[in-house]
């Protein structure tokens, strides 16, 4: 607990205490704060610039607490106590989230290989979407959506991103959930709120507002929460069902707009996305679709790129015959 008051020191006089010059301006630096005075050669054995066995004394502690801005030694000790208590708590509910989200977001990739077109393993990741979905989770956005006719490929663009990513080391302790919009059934036939919904799905009870709680305290958390929600476009629901469910995701994101550490992707067909965004709340930016994101065929993602489609034909075509099929080839005069 005292290097903890050391850093806490250090953090009030605004850099590390490394040399005698230091502990002397810090030594007025709190007798202006506290009307207290510790001298430098007592801060210099704090800090470890002087050899000592002895520990600091409960005045040294005393008079250190109040710089900080507590009340005394014992106050200091309360509150960052209650501060580890809560941020163990915060860690053990993180990693039960993870391994519940791992189990949802496999589910959804395991459906979405099934109903692949073509055998899943010969489909390809897209350089565009890790550039597009690696900036958005580093910027301030926390909502996007990938937006798309019918065939696009959407729901392959998501499964492949996301299960190449699950993996990395740097994702690991990321709370990536990926659900079919189709499982949001349930929430529109309930009675409870989105989140209360949501927590619901990864083992925690309903009341447990952990993502609220979490934003509200500030706390630092061990990764990123992210919710992908793919075809919306296909939820069969109508009438305010289907409302309660676009309204709850804008309000979630409403929710969460200054929460850096939370991030939204849906996937959507445009009929869907223009209806859903008229519940959006105007103060929240979503990355990625103002008007001049979109092609004319209503996508705001673009087209194979040339390299793309021969690793298509390689994938394809081109293991079933010893001549190697050339994209050129179907280039029309």
């Amino acid at each position: 607990m005292i290097e903890k008051l050391k850093d806490s020191v250090e953090k009030k006089f605004g850099k590390k205490i490394t040399c005698q010059k230091d502990c002397k301006t810090i030594s007025n630096n709190i007798l202006e704060t506290t009307g207290e005075y510790l001298s430098s050669a007592t801060l210099r054995r704090i800090f470890g610039l002087l050899l000592t066995n002895s520990n600091p004394s409960r005045v040294t502690l005393d008079i250190l607490s109040r710089y900080t801005g507590l009340r005394d030694w014992d106050h200091f000790v309360k509150i960052n106590r209650q501060t580890d208590s809560n941020q163990n708590h915060l860690i053990e509910t993180w990693e039960i989230l993870l391994e519940k989200s791992k189990k949802i977001s496999n589910n959804t990739l395991d459906s979405i290989k099934r109903k692949s077109g073509i055998n899943f393993s010969k489909t390809i990741n897209r350089q565009f979407i890790e550039e597009r979905i690696s900036y958005f989770t580093k910027n301030e956005y926390n909502s996007t959506a990938l937006i798309g006719p019918g065939g696009y490929g959407k729901s392959t663009l998501l499964a492949n991103w996301y299960e190449k990513n699950s993996i990395k080391k740097n994702f690991s302790s990321n709370i990536i959930v990926f659900l079919q919009a189709i499982s949001l059934n349930s929430f529109a036939n309930s009675e409870i709120f989105f989140e209360d919904w949501l927590m619901r799905q990864l083992g925690l009870s309903p009341d447990n507002n952990f993502l609220t709680n979490l934003k509200n305290s500030n706390a630092l958390t061990p990764g990123k929460f992210i919710l992908i929600i793919d075809a919306l476009d296909e939820s069969n629901l109508q009438g305010a069902k289907l409302e309660k469910i676009y309204s709850s995701i804008a309000d979630f994101s409403l929710t969460f707009a200054s929460a850096k550490w939370l991030k939204i992707i849906i996937s959507t067909r445009l009929y869907t996305w223009n209806k859903f965004k008229t519940f959006i709340d105007s103060n929240v930016k979503w990355f990625y679709t103002e008007p001049e994101a979109f092609s004319a065929e209503g996508a705001n993602m673009p087209l194979l790129t040339p390299n793309e489609i021969q690793k298509i034909l390689d994938n394809t075509i081109n293991t079933r015959f010893s001549r190697r099929t050339l994209l050129e080839e179907f280039s029309i005069e």
